[in-house]
């Protein structure tokens, strides 16, 4: 079986001008698409020669085998001849061949099926981006506005919606949100506090990378993350909700029975988005902070430092570093170990900052 198909001669295209008018095409050899095919382009090489022919036909005498790879070269030579609105016989090739491609040019192609792709303007396309956005302020004001009304019959007592509905909300918002909320803000945190402290441990001050943790935390990250998990976890779960209950006809059930979808199924979740995300943003800052202070034990104290008040806990605490600070000056001083990097600007801090509460003095308030 290998034998014989290596002793079959592969597809070969020939060309014969029988008179100046007609082309003759002769295909001969083994014409599958596995042992490869010649192009349509040596035929459009052939038509553009002087006298350029009339007429196309097509000769298999030779043909050994064929399969769907011969009907696609001849759809392609059949479009460049009606192209060039040329005479077209199909009577030399095989009964199949022929009767294949007759049932392909009996039905037209369908119109508009294949995509042209348009080229527009700078200034068509700024029009369209235009359009498109107006269009899309629009929907979001209306909707914006049409929440704004709920939320008014909600504070007269009107909103009808189900309170069991907002309970299990809540807590899909909340409580279920809890996982995903820590491990990203706890990784933040500690992402932060590495960084922070590879780049501060270069001036000795890596004291203060709880103070970069804690005021990035605070400030932007906590929130920023807690939006980025909620607009992708929850927002997408609610999507996905609505879509199916409209796909399945639910909203406009709703509709049909007077009740307002948007105060059913909108007003409960914008409510316990507002509720649950502040409560949410705290928690992710207490996670980032917890994250920073797993990086290093002398930052976790400083920032359980700057989370006391100023009072005389806060005193207290400081003195107790204080004290931990001069202990370990002296263990490593009686070994003779060299001093850390940054243990003197972390020494100057705490200096600056202890507490003058000792019993030779008042007591006087932390700095």
């Amino acid at each position: 079986m290998q034998a014989q198909e290596h002793s079959t001669p592969p597809a070969e295209l020939s060309f014969e001008r029988p008179d100046s008018s007609t082309l003759v095409v002769r295909v001969a050899g083994d014409w599958h698409l596995r042992s490869g095919m010649p192009s349509p382009r040596q035929v459009v090489r052939q038509l553009d020669t002087t006298p350029k022919p009339k007429k196309v036909a097509f000769q298999s005498g030779d043909l050994k085998g064929w399969d769907s790879g011969l009907l696609t070269f001849l759809m392609g030579v059949g479009d460049l001849c009606h192209q060039r609105k040329l005479e077209l016989n199909f009577d030399g090739l095989p009964d199949g061949v022929e009767k294949l491609i007759k049932l392909a040019e009996t039905v037209p192609e369908k119109t508009g099926a294949r995509h042209e792709r348009e080229h527009s303007t700078f200034i068509e396309t700024l029009g369209q981006s235009t359009i498109s956005f107006a269009t899309a302020l629009d929907e979001f004001l209306s909707f914006l506005g049409l929440v704004v009304i709920s939320f008014g019959k909600l504070l007269v007592g009107k909103a009808r919606f189900r309170r069991v509905d907002l309970m299990v909300i809540i807590q899909d918002c909340g409580a279920n949100a809890f996982g995903i909320v820590t491990l990203i803000s706890f990784l933040v945190g500690t992402i932060l506090a590495f960084m922070g402290s590879v780049q501060l441990q270069q001036f000795g001050a890596t004291i203060f990378v709880a103070d970069l943790v804690g005021i990035a935390m605070a400030r932007d990250m906590g929130g920023i993350m807690t939006a980025i998990i909620m607009a992708g976890r929850t927002g997408a779960a609610f999507a996905a909700q609505i879509g199916s209950m409209k796909v399945t006809q639910e909203v406009d059930a709703l509709t049909t029975m007077g009740i307002s979808p948007l105060e059913f199924l909108v007003l409960p979740r914008v409510i316990a988005l507002v509720l649950m995300i502040p409560l949410l943003c705290l928690y992710a800052d207490c996670m980032g902070i917890l994250g920073g202070a797993f990086r290093r034990r002398d930052d976790a104290a400083h920032l359980v430092r700057h989370l006391l008040p100023r009072n005389d806990a806060r005193c207290r605490f400081d003195r107790y570093l204080w004290r931990r600070i001069q202990m370990h000056c002296v263990w490593n001083h009686r070994r003779g170990r060299r001093m850390p990097a940054g243990f003197s600007m972390r020494q100057q801090f705490f200096g600056s900052r202890r507490c003058c509460h000792d019993r030779k003095s008042s007591p006087v308030s932390c700095i």
